[in-house]
């Protein structure tokens, strides 16, 4: 382990000798790298840390969006609760002479169709006896078209379940007491079906009429047309279209979890209204929850809230916003659910953008800074470089060279000029040497005259 530790080599050494053997030019841009590039990481990193957060913010979004969805459609519901009841209240209900009679001139048959034309919803409205026998109903549909419900007339529906429910007093409970309707799942009804075509898929809505001692004297049915809650999730998805989110899709299901609506225009191609179809193989029968789609099982067990999921028939991830209805003013709701799911690229198509344009700008930032840097760095080696070579050639013995920026007014010109003052130092070098030259061979010429005058003197 000692040999090991001894041969280990010092990275933080080498990386910092590797720096100091680099050119002036190339620190510079190291260093404007540096300085340019940190801020701006640091604001991506922080970007990065805040994603999730703004992830989970959307997914909160969708969580809302599926929360109103249920809150509107029981707005409209609980107004519907109270509608069997009202009209439950006409005295031309009270009067038995009105019953089994179907003649326009009626006073009970005119206020059935006066509430189905005024209203528009219900397709079909019932009065019972209290053994479960039709003893009247409407005459005409929602736009004052006669329909043929003659046959109706001493039909039995004591078995029926929304007949049991409001003989029964079977009523939802809603807050503050609010009581005595009796309220079914949505179903495919074959009277509603023959009248007008389609599958009869409506909403029954009952509660029982009673005399002036409280005694119930018949059952009052209307069965609104589901189509009412299938318009309500059109509003919210044209919102969602119009907001960015075409590919979005809104599901409402059941209690157990099985589908009841299933809005997905994009897919289903179609893009108004009019153009959906509920599918006989999907509507009533497909249970998400029993598909394991994470969050249709949180929201059948009355959870609220937002995730990322896999839809069971596309394969896809999706943000899922889940909400479980909790009912409307005093009306408690049909223990519906409703998802709102956008693919994920397209949920996240905002956060996406911003992190893909900070990725440019700090793309951007370094091509732009590494070409700042060099022509910085060549700006400032360049008159180093000249001085280099200038004092290289100094050294070497070329004193006569020419001292570049000499006149700048900054430290180049300071240490332009102090080459300067080392070239008039060897230039005077030279002089003095050339001088002492000079003066040793005058001297030597001198002396060699004065021999040979001595030696001229001598031999004379």
């Amino acid at each position: 382990m000692a040999i090991e530790n001894q041969t280990k080599p010092n990275q933080t050494g080498a990386t910092n000798k590797s720096f100091l053997h680099l050119g002036i030019r190339n620190k510079l841009v190291l260093l404007l790298l540096a300085f340019g590039l940190v801020p701006a990481l640091a604001m991506f990193t922080m970007f990065e840390i805040e994603k999730s957060a703004l992830q989970d913010d959307l997914n909160a979004q969708a969580e809302a969006s599926a929360a109103q969805v249920n809150k509107t459609i029981d707005r409209n519901l609980f107004e519907r609760y109270g509608d069997v009841q009202a009209f439950g209240l006409n005295k031309a209900a009270h009067d038995q002479e009105n019953w089994r009679n179907l003649s326009p001139g009626n006073p009970l048959v005119q206020a059935m169709n006066g509430y189905t034309t005024g209203y528009g919803i219900y397709k079909l409205m019932l009065l019972l006896d209290i053994d479960g026998n039709v003893v009247s109903t409407n005459t005409v549909d929602a736009a004052g078209k006669a329909i043929a419900t003659q046959t109706l007339l001493g039909k039995n529906y004591k078995n029926a379940p929304w007949f049991s429910k409001a003989a029964n007093g079977q009523f939802l409970k809603g807050r503050n007491g609010l009581t005595g309707t009796a309220v079914d799942q949505p179903t495919k009804n074959k009277v509603v079906a023959q009248l007008y075509g389609g599958d009869g898929y409506v909403i029954p809505f009952s509660a029982p009429v009673k005399d002036g001692t409280g005694n119930t004297i018949a059952i009052w049915v209307n069965f609104a047309d589901f189509g009412l809650v299938e318009e309500i999730i059109d509003s919210f998805y044209q919102r969602f279209a119009t907001d960015g989110s075409p590919s979005a899709e809104i599901t409402l299901l059941d209690p157990a979890g099985r589908i009841i609506v299933d809005y997905d225009p994009k897919t289903q191609g179609f893009t108004e209204f009019a153009g959906y179809k509920r599918n006989p193989n999907i509507i009533g029968k497909f249970n998400l929850a029993e598909k394991g789609v994470v969050a249709a099982q949180l929201s059948v067990k009355g959870q609220n809230g937002g995730l990322i999921s896999t839809h069971a028939r596309k394969e896809i991830d999706q943000v899922s916003g889940y909400h479980h209805s909790q009912g409307a003013y005093d009306y408690p709701g049909l223990n519906w659910s409703a998802l709102v799911r956008v693919p994920v690229d397209e949920a996240y198509a905002t956060v996406n953008r911003l992190n893909m344009k900070m990725i440019i700008v700090l793309s951007a930032a370094v091509v732009v800074t590494s070409i700042l840097g060099t022509l910085i760095g060549m700006s400032f080696a360049k008159p180093i470089i000249g001085l280099t070579g200038v004092m290289q050639a100094l050294a070497q013995g070329e004193k006569n060279v020419e001292i570049p920026n000499a006149a700048r007014s900054d430290e180049i010109g300071d240490m332009a000029r102090t080459v300067e003052v080392f070239k008039q130092n060897a230039l005077e070098i030279d002089r003095m040497e050339t001088e002492k030259t000079e003066q040793e061979k005058r001297a030597e010429a001198e002396k060699k005259a004065s021999m040979s005058q001595l030696a001229d003197d001598f031999e004379a």
